[in-house]
């Protein structure tokens, strides 16, 4: 093998191990940023937009041991950067689209939105521990905070879901 082939062959283990975290990992990661945006189509973008980031850093990413949460981290700091954009170009608006089709749906919309309204460090927490059931020091270590705060966050965000969660029985 030549010295030019071995050059290129080199980052291929690298590319694979990414290759892997990607097809394992993007649907749930995916996932976690439309309960961040409440956009399918912003979700994808964030999450497409911070893997090409990693992808070079790779090999020290996947050597940290769980690069899961480090990818999560960058996704919530990247949806949190998206926000401040958007919200520099466009003027608040105040409409809600609720689609006219089942019941169901209606309801997950209404519960994204709900999760919208938090600010957006207990999202952040609230996804992970409800949804991903994360342990609080991974929370804290996303959310670039102590384990007393995530456990705070994620505990006034729920306090919040249950008062608007309440207030929504009251008015049916």
């Amino acid at each position: 093998m030549t010295s030019q082939a071995v050059a290129i062959a080199a980052p291929i283990t690298d590319s694979v191990s990414f290759t892997e975290f990607v097809a394992t990992q993007s649907g749930k990661l995916i996932g976690f940023a439309y309960l961040l945006t409440g956009e399918r189509e912003d979700a994808r973008d964030i999450v497409q937009d911070v893997l090409i980031r990693l992808y070079p850093r790779w090999p020290r990413i996947a050597a940290t041991g769980d690069p899961g949460a480090y990818v999560r981290r960058c996704i919530a700091n990247a949806n949190v950067s998206a926000a401040r954009r958007r919200r520099r170009r466009m003027p608040p608006t105040t409409e809600v689209s609720v689609p006219d089709s089942a019941e169901a749906t209606a309801a997950r919309d209404w519960a994204v939105r709900l999760c919208a309204e938090l600010p957006k460090r207990q999202r952040i927490a609230v996804v992970l521990r409800v949804l991903e059931d994360r342990e609080f020091a991974e929370i804290a270590e996303i959310c670039n905070c102590s384990q007393a705060t995530a456990r705070s966050l994620v505990s006034r965000g729920l306090a919040r879901l249950r008062d608007r969660l309440a207030q929504r029985k009251e008015i049916r």
